[in-house]
């Protein structure tokens, strides 16, 4: 009988292999016994905190799937991305450098920040609702982190008040510059630095920033003065006009020498010429004040004969400047007083004050009469004026 290939049943078991799953997140392996051709089946889908699973494989890298079939033992190992997270900052001003992600994996000692015109106080947020100044985010953190930059305000925190006060030609500015302290981000009113002579600005208001340059300005212009000389009738034209100056504006005044006269100006002082510097307001004049001791001189003369005049007497006398003296007569035997005489005393001392004489009598034919009888008696005799020989 001739057999067939066909009709032969050849029996017996295929092999079962070991299939050792590795879910490498810590937790225990898994093995599986699966028989030589057939599929591998269903594999879960491990977690491990800090990563994303992404695929199984085996020893080599290849990747194995539950439709992968056995052919002898095999270890499956969990192959997983690792996660990376967001650190986020609220440095409110502050200024440092920190990493903004981190994984799992990472251990991490936070900076802190700087903020001028502040100090650190600490960081809150995912750390704590407490202040920290050290902050670690540890190895195994997962997930967003935020933290929030905390500060108390510096007190001597440098701020500058600049004062400008007007020069004399009113275009430029001398500075005064102070530099104070005070909180950050506070609001001062600095104080004015008054000056006499200058007019004063409001006050302004100034927040302290952090950064220290803050500062406020100050304008001071000069005051304006009025000057006024009342009485110009012996004042000099190149005395300063009337009129409104600035504070410090020099003044010159110059007043003229009247002889017999002492001087003086309004507020005391006794130089003819002088320059003074406007402070306020000036109203002067110059004052002049008679001498009592202005000399003058009264002269008596008597007539002659022949009509001329001999001085027989000089007095010197002192009387008050430009007052009007009406000098006494002197008597003198044989001769008739002139009229008095007034005049006005001259300051420089010049003045002569000779009384006008006039006699009631022809002195010429006097003296014609004289001479007849001289010729006559061949006696020289002396005649009386005034009268009769």
């Amino acid at each position: 009988m001739k057999l067939k290939f066909t009709d032969l049943v050849v029996k017996g078991e295929f092999e079962t292999y070991n299939i050792v799953i590795d879910y490498a997140n810590g937790q225990d392996s898994e093995v599986r016994k699966i028989t030589y051709g057939e599929k591998i089946g269903s594999l879960d889908i491990p977690e491990k905190i800090g990563y994303t699973f992404e695929k199984w494989v085996d020893e080599s890298g290849k990747e194995v799937t539950k439709d992968t079939k056995i052919t002898g033992p095999l270890n499956i190992l969990a192959k997983y991305k690792i996660n990376e997270y967001k650190i986020s900052y609220e440095l409110d001003g502050g200024k440092t450098t920190n990493p903004t992600t981190y994984t799992v994996e990472d251990e991490i000692v936070l900076n802190n920040p700087t903020r001028k015109g502040y100090t650190f106080s600490g960081w809150t947020g995912s750390n704590n609702d407490e202040l920290q100044t050290r902050v670690t985010i540890n190895e195994g953190t997962t997930g967003d982190l935020i933290f929030k930059a905390n500060y108390s305000a510096n007190t001597d925190t440098v701020y500058k008040v600049i004062h400008k006060y007007q020069n004399l030609d009113l275009e430029t500015y001398t500075y005064v510059v102070e530099e104070l302290n005070g909180a950050t981000d506070t609001t001062v009113e600095p104080a004015l630095l008054v000056k006499a002579g200058f007019d004063n600005p409001g006050l302004q208001e100034l927040v302290i920033d952090g950064e220290g340059d803050s500062s406020v300005t100050y304008v001071y212009n000069r005051s304006r003065y009025t000057f006024n000389i009342s009485d110009r009738t012996y004042v000099d034209s190149t005395s300063t006009n009337d009129g409104s100056y600035p504070y410090e504006t020099e003044i010159t005044l110059k007043a003229k020498n009247r002889s017999g006269y002492d001087f003086n100006w309004s507020d005391g002082n006794t130089d003819y010429e002088r320059v003074i510097k406007i402070d306020n307001n000036l109203e002067i004049t110059p004052v002049y004040t008679a001498r009592t001791d202005t000399e003058y001189q009264v002269i008596h003369k008597k007539m002659n004969l022949d009509g001329t005049y001999t001085v027989a007497d000089t007095e010197n006398k002192i009387g008050t400047t430009d007052a009007n003296v009406t000098p006494g007569l002197k008597t003198y035997v044989g001769f008739k007083q002139p009229e008095l005489k007034t005049e006005k005393i001259k300051g420089d001392g010049t003045t002569k004050i000779v009384p006008e004489i006039s006699d009631s009598i022809d002195n010429s034919e006097l003296y014609r009469k004289m001479l007849v009888l001289q010729k006559v008696t061949g006696v020289n005799t002396t005649w009386a004026m005034g009268g009769f020989p």
